[in-house]
């Protein structure tokens, strides 16, 4: 028996990081959209032998009366619960998440590395935003998780969408760099290049880093300042140690509608570990 295809259509998979940033776009089933990051879903998929074809964004044609209903933006600190909260919303079938795309990290990296005109980078960048908008599958909205040092480019977001609900998920400074010296992953990678350009931009000109614990923790509080300055009417605060308890709180934001069934659901994610495909058992070692 031969088995079904499933549905596809064309989703962005990443933006080039160069003067001229290109973003590629791969047609992908909505399997991908269920995985704990998205460019891993993306990865998954090939690795079962399917065929990919390359294209670039301007062979997505946008149908606005046809697009599922974008509810929000989950802009976060590293190492705070923030994939958890993917893995809670991801048990229903009618949300799709959309988890740390590099289609928007490299058109941001473009933004910092090559000084692009901020009109440039959001025209693309809601481009982006719509394409993976296209109705496919069961889901209904959409909920952007980005990458933790998005936060800094948050002007970009909220100008685009000025009215659009987005939280922050915060975590006690401390715990985050204790977390971060462990992994090394993030921004904690960029202790090790061989240049300031990034770390520079990030944490001002006038800033002087003698220790990477004193460069983790000033980042840290950066992450959680540019939440407090652009903070308004849309914005939820919540942080890694009351997490589950506010995921009520988290979906009515975001004016998710979820039975009781979905939410117990969505709650029996915490037994495993968030980053896993595998229903690994969660232990704290």
């Amino acid at each position: 028996m031969s088995s079904i295809k499933k549905p596809k259509k064309l989703f962005p998979k990443h933006t080039t990081v160069e003067e001229h940033p290109t973003t590629v776009c791969y047609k992908l089933p909505a399997v991908v959209f269920k995985y704990p990051f998205f460019n891993e879903g993306i990865q998954a998929y090939r690795m079962k032998g399917h065929a990919i074809t390359n294209e670039t964004l301007d062979a997505i044609d946008i149908i606005p009366n046809r697009q599922i209903e974008l509810k929000g933006f989950i802009f976060h600190t590293s190492h705070c619960g923030s994939t958890l909260l993917v893995r809670m919303l991801q048990t229903t079938s009618h949300i799709r998440v959309i988890s740390e795309t590099e289609a928007i990290n490299g058109l941001l990296l473009s933004y910092v590395l090559h000084n692009l005109p901020k009109e440039t980078v959001q025209k693309q960048l809601k481009k982006i935003i719509e394409s993976y908008c296209q109705p496919l599958g069961d889901e209904k909205h959409v909920i952007f998780k980005l990458t933790s040092w998005n936060v800094f480019m948050i002007d970009v977001f909220l100008e685009l969408y000025p009215t659009t609900k987005w939280m922050y998920l915060d975590r006690k400074t401390d715990e985050v760099v204790a977390s971060l010296k462990k992994s090394d992953g993030g921004f904690a990678q960029w202790w090790q290049q061989p240049t300031d350009i990034l770390k520079r931009y990030f944490t001002g000109e006038g800033y002087h880093y003698t220790t990477k614990e004193a460069y983790l923790i000033h980042m840290v509080k950066l992450h959680r300042k540019q939440a407090q300055l652009h903070t308004n009417s849309h914005t939820l605060h919540t942080n890694y140690h009351t997490l589950l308890d506010d995921f009520i709180k988290i979906i009515a934001h975001f004016e998710l509608n979820l039975s009781d069934q979905e939410i117990e659901n969505a709650k029996k994610t915490t037994a495993f570990y968030s980053k896993s495909m595998s229903k690994t058992p969660y232990s704290i070692s």
